[in-house]
């Protein structure tokens, strides 16, 4: 596990970078800025300008839990990724498996990143919260934090691997796979899945094609147009969606 070589702060706002936080009302809405002057035991009217509020409160002196409140509101949430599998084969011990797993719990915290384990019988579940720069971003919103879980499900020849498709979960996968090898006594098999070989747009396409066509008991229909919109409800839309709704809660007790 590789030790972050930054933090806990990138950098310290400047008053400007403060002011142009606040400003903006779509994101820093009028509760945050409230908090934000009531931890300095002031209280603000809302019909108080914002701008001049901004202003005053750039110039005070802000610490680590401010930038906080701010970068929570300015901060872009994560995304969805998408996720990968990965087969372990071979005599895999659980206990061996829960070893390697509080091992690298252990070194991830200590890098400065929250992890804990989960246990359901012989699967196990690692959580991880890290958080890493992305210097593309405002002031506010360059520290990212993302959630990571790597799943071990018990299969019949082994475990199955899933984890979020990114460089950080691979590294920590891979990891975990070297460490489970090193401390099983016969060697284990590793499979994934990829298209690696196939750096061809056309080839791939053709491959996923191919996957298709091969299903059996399902035919293709060809789409030429797909419209996606979101209708506004009528009066009479709204009531019926209600009068659905109270139906299934009667009926289902």
């Amino acid at each position: 596990m590789k030790k972050r070589k930054f933090g806990p702060a990138l950098y310290f706002a400047s008053d400007k970078n403060v002011f142009d936080a606040l400003v903006q009302k779509q994101k820093v809405d009028a509760s945050t800025l409230a908090t934000l002057f009531r931890n300095r035991n002031t209280i603000v009217s809302k019909a108080t300008d914002r701008e001049l509020l901004a202003e005053y409160f750039s110039r005070l002196t802000h610490d680590f839990y401010d930038h906080r409140i701010i970068s929570e509101k300015i901060g872009i949430a994560p995304r969805r990724e998408r996720s990968t599998t990965v087969e372990l084969k071979g005599e895999l011990d659980a206990d061996n498996v829960k070893s390697v797993l509080e091992d690298l719990r252990r070194e991830i915290n200590e890098s400065g990143d929250n992890a804990f384990i989960s246990r359901n019988g012989d699967n196990f579940s690692l959580n991880i919260q890290y958080s890493r720069p992305d210097y593309r971003k405002s002031e506010f919103a360059q520290l990212v934090t993302k959630d990571a879980v790597i799943e071990f499900t018990k299969t019949e020849s082994g475990y199955s691997i899933a984890s979020p498709q990114n460089d950080f979960a691979n590294d920590i996968r891979d990891e975990l796979v070297s460490n489970i090898a090193t401390k099983t006594p016969t060697p284990i098999e590793k499979f994934v899945i990829t298209l690696f070989d196939k750096p061809s747009p056309k080839a791939r396409t053709r491959f996923f094609i191919n996957l298709i066509e091969g299903l059996e008991g399902f035919s293709k229909r060809d789409v030429s147009d797909v419209y996606v919109y979101k209708p506004k409800l009528t009066d009479d839309d709204r009531h019926d969606l209600a009068r659905i709704s109270h139906d299934r809660i009667n009926k289902n007790g």
